[in-house]
């Protein structure tokens, strides 16, 4: 089948031309279009418009009330979303205006294989999941879901994304169970400083050795002299094992990889090594561990996840 549309004029703004394409047999929708013009407003694109194979996909129609349309896996069709190498369910073109960081939000519902989902979920860990990618940016792993809210409709933040004025694709990988209904983009506009709070300044200021985290400069000389004593000692023995156990990480590049409690465990524990007695090996694997670490880690838009975010800060 081949459908060509031609431009559409209304008062002098050209809309959108579309030429649609697919091979016989194949099952392979591909639409060549006009991209999505990003304006300084919000901006909603149907989930129905992107460019997607319809031999894993189909159109949904009433999953997200009111008769509307949107996209899901198809019955017996497994999730990419977690292989990067993939290619996307779902391909959206747009252009910005004015280039800068824009907000990406998402409106989903749950299809049948969802609402099983979300009715056993225990809490915020089970919501599901969606891998996104704007332009050449890492593919990364956004909620689009979550157990508490009405199957029919589900509206999440998915997070800020930079965009240029070139033409840029943002491209999404879908979970089991979710029917994709549209995408709302709109310019980031960061909160502006009360200027009482930019003009403040302290009566009070700590001294130039400040801040440290635990010890400073004249509570470390008796820190490290009371390691070994008492109840310190074996303490300090796990300690000294612990930042003497090997690890190595590596990510992939273009991948990203979820919080790592243990990881983040060795590292203060290493730090914490070459702070007492200055071994420099354990404190060069702190800074290596670190470097990939932080390089990878992505939070997402999980609800309430600030001690994670926390704990790698630390």
């Amino acid at each position: 089948m081949f459908e060509k549309r031609q431009p559409m004029v209304r008062d002098g703004v050209r809309l959108f031309a579309v030429w649609l394409f697919v091979a016989a047999g194949t099952g392979v929708r591909t639409v060549v279009a006009d991209p999505v013009i990003l304006t300084r407003g919000r901006v909603l694109v149907q989930a129905e418009s992107a460019e997607f194979n319809s031999s894993r996909l189909e159109v949904v129609t009433g999953a997200t009330g009111s008769g509307r349309k949107g996209v899901a896996l198809k019955t017996g069709v497994g999730t990419h979303v977690g292989g990067v190498e993939t290619a996307a369910d779902l391909v959206f073109r747009v252009r910005a205006e004015q280039a800068g960081r824009y907000i990406v939000r998402t409106h989903a519902a749950a299809d049948a294989r969802g609402r099983a989902l979300m009715r056993r979920a225990k809490g915020k860990q089970d919501s599901l999941r969606l891998l996104i990618a704007v332009g050449d940016q890492r593919p990364t792993a956004r909620v689009v879901f979550v157990p508490w809210s009405r199957p029919e409709s589900c509206w999440q933040t998915t997070g800020k994304f930079t965009f240029d004025e070139k033409d840029q694709e943002i491209r999404i990988w879908l979970p089991v169970g979710v029917v994709l209904d549209a995408l709302e983009i709109g310019p980031y506009h960061p909160p502006k400083v009360p200027e009482a709070a930019a003009r403040y300044r302290p009566p009070i200021v700590p001294p130039p050795t400040r801040p440290r985290l635990w010890v400073n400069k004249e509570s470390l000389p008796a820190i490290r002299a009371n390691l070994t004593r008492g109840e310190n000692a074996p303490l300090w023995g796990i300690i000294q094992a612990r930042a003497a156990k090997p690890l190595v990480f590596r990510v992939e590049p273009g991948r990203e990889v979820d919080s790592k409690p243990a990881l983040e465990r060795a590292a203060v524990a290493k730090a914490f090594v070459f702070l007492m007695n200055r071994d420099t090996d354990r404190g060069r694997e702190a800074v290596e561990l670190i470097r990939e670490y932080v390089a990878a880690v992505e939070f997402g838009n999980l609800l309430d996840i600030t001690r994670e975010i926390g704990r790698a800060i630390y």
